[in-house]
């Protein structure tokens, strides 16, 4: 390796990778699967493991043509055959084991995920900003609540946030540092596997955003001339053609095998099967705010720092359009899901430590401006310190009904969070960086403290793991189905099927024993105060009430 890429900034930046690994990995089995979009990615392993295809996989038993398999492969080959076989043990020590394991098992591949995606960032940061931006925009990414927050759990918005973040390092060195054939072929290889994670949403945080800095930046030193566009042209369709190889196949033999899926994608571009569901708000990308903590104060710094350098055609202004070309395109469509971001981190953390660069260059703060981010980052610390364990003392509940930590627990991590904040401060003057340190080893300390809660509530605990662990004791062998009654029918949730370790048919009409042959039991949803479900031949086995919602489980009635 060259010896530019061995500084100090560097071999600190992997030691944070490797801490930021190590302080996430042992929480992944903790939070059991509680119906969010995971849940969809879970399902679909299983079923791949427990027999199903792997080229176009199922979920309940149809094939899942609408989404790219890659997350699906990767997440499958990382689960052990034991694990699958366990799930379905009679003892329940032995099988709650299993499923503790294979929590791990399906999100271990979408943290190292995250942490081969900070390793890239540290490269976007040097092309972008130089050497000194390398260590603030890794700590700052990896320690944002948006990562953090979605990357200990399996779902394709990690592969994909991975892929398109290796894919604008690749372009950046093409167009900052004239790599062309490197860049342009790189970046081919993984847009074609972003692809193959989400779709072509990767070409709207990827090419897209590079195209107009190119035709903004045309007489900057990094821009491309009118007489040298012949040597972007060949670069530039060999990049074309490797995303092509890597891409197309699956599709194109999906299609030739189900003609079908041409419509299903059609739709999925177009989110034709939404139509039914309210529109996100026009906004609903600004509230994504509150995911930029701890970092807010840097993160808006850095994008208007990056916007006046935009206008004066510096490479910042890269950075800015990286963030803000993606958002602005996205928002015209149906769903605006805050996870959707995840895949602009990269370049945001970038933005964010940009601003942390002047912060430290400029200390002690003598503007205005500076003073009020300076001022607010400490206070969001002190306020992540005490109003955590605070809340989690006072305020949030376990599933038991207690309160997430006791008294005594809380005082302590709030002393010591407090106390971490205070060294921060004092250890400024001699480490400029400290600011930053202090608020990526605070959050680390304090997402385990958070998923130590979390884990135990009823939001991150299944509520329907009960549901099946009954089924399981008291149900005799035979196919499980579900039904809830029009109008409001509510889908239900994928962690029955998970929990089941088996798929669960939804039914579009009332169950009747002469129709649905072989069935044994049939799960029904109820509001609070709605009557007690009642169809013929059918009996209530049993009900359990669970958060807001009451299950019923029906099992056939002799005679």
């Amino acid at each position: 390796m060259p010896k530019k890429y061995l500084t100090p900034y560097t071999f600190n930046s992997w030691g944070f990778i490797a801490v930021f690994f190590a302080a996430l990995a042992p929480a992944l089995s903790w939070p059991q699967f509680s119906g969010d979009s995971e849940d969809l990615l879970v399902q679909t392993t299983l079923e791949m493991r427990h027999g199903g295809p792997w080229w176009v996989p199922t979920l309940g038993g149809v094939p899942r043509t609408r989404k790219p398999p890659l997350p699906a492969w990767i997440t499958a080959s990382a689960v052990s055959d034991a694990t699958v076989r366990d799930l379905s043990h009679p003892d329940p020590a032995i099988r709650d084991a299993a499923y503790q394991r294979l929590a791990f098992q399906v999100r271990w591949p979408a943290l190292l995920a995250g942490a081969l995606m900070l390793l890239v960032i540290a490269r976007l940061a040097e092309v972008i900003g130089g050497p000194a931006h390398v260590l603030p925009a890794v700590l700052i990414a990896g320690t944002t609540l948006l990562l953090i927050r979605f990357i200990r759990s399996a779902t394709t918005d990690v592969y994909l946030a991975l892929w398109v973040t290796v894919a604008n390092a690749c372009l950046v060195e093409a167009v900052l540092r004239g790599r062309r054939w490197a860049g342009c072929l790189g970046a081919g290889v993984a847009v074609g596997l972003a692809i193959l994670s989400k779709g072509p949403v990767a070409i709207v945080q990827t090419v897209l955003p590079i195209l107009v800095f190119a035709g903004m930046a045309r007489n900057a030193r990094f821009s491309i001339p009118s007489s040298r566009q012949v040597k972007w042209l060949w670069p530039s369709l060999a990049g074309i053609a490797v995303m092509l190889t890597v891409a197309l196949p699956w599709f194109v033999i999906t299609a030739i095998r189900d003609p079908n899926s041409l419509a299903i994608w059609t739709a999925e571009l177009n989110r034709a099967d939404h139509v039914t569901l309210a529109r996100d708000p026009w906004y609903g990308y600004i509230s994504f705010v509150p995911n930029l903590l701890p970092w807010i104060p840097l993160y808006l710094g850095g994008f208007y720092i990056s916007l006046q350098g935009l206008f004066r055609r510096r490479p910042i202004g890269l950075a800015f359009l990286l963030v803000f070309v993606p958002i602005l395109v996205l928002s015209f469509f149906h769903d605006r899901k805050e996870r959707y971001l995840l895949p602009l981190i990269g370049p945001a953390a970038v933005l964010a430590a940009h601003a942390a660069v002047r912060l430290k260059r400029a200390w002690p703060p003598r503007k205005i401006d500076a003073q009020v981010a300076w001022w607010a980052h400490w206070a969001i610390l002190a306020g992540f310190a005490i109003g955590l364990p605070m809340l989690g003392a006072l305020r949030l509940q376990s599933a038991d009904g207690g309160h997430w930590y006791s008294p005594r627990f809380a005082w302590a991590a709030g002393g010591m969070g407090l106390a971490t904040v205070v060294a921060g401060l004092m250890l400024q003057r001699r480490h400029r960086l400290s600011f930053v340190i202090t608020g990526a080893a605070l959050t680390l300390a304090f997402n385990l403290l958070f998923l130590r809660g979390w884990s135990a509530s009823a939001e991150g605990r299944s509520e329907m793991k009960p549901v099946a662990d009954r089924i399981r004791d008291t149900v005799a062998g035979g196919r499980v189905v579900y039904y809830d009654p029009p109008p409001g029918g509510k889908p239900v949730t994928l962690d029955l099927d998970i929990y089941l370790n088996r798929s669960v048919q939804v039914l579009a009409e009332p169950p009747s024993s002469a129709a649905y042959g072989g069935v044994s039991a049939v799960v029904v949803l109820r509001r609070d105060r709605d009557p007690e479900p009642r169809f013929v031949g059918w009996k209530t086995a049993f009900d359990l009430l669970s958060r807001t919602h009451h299950w019923y489980v029906l099992v056939p009635s002799p005679g």
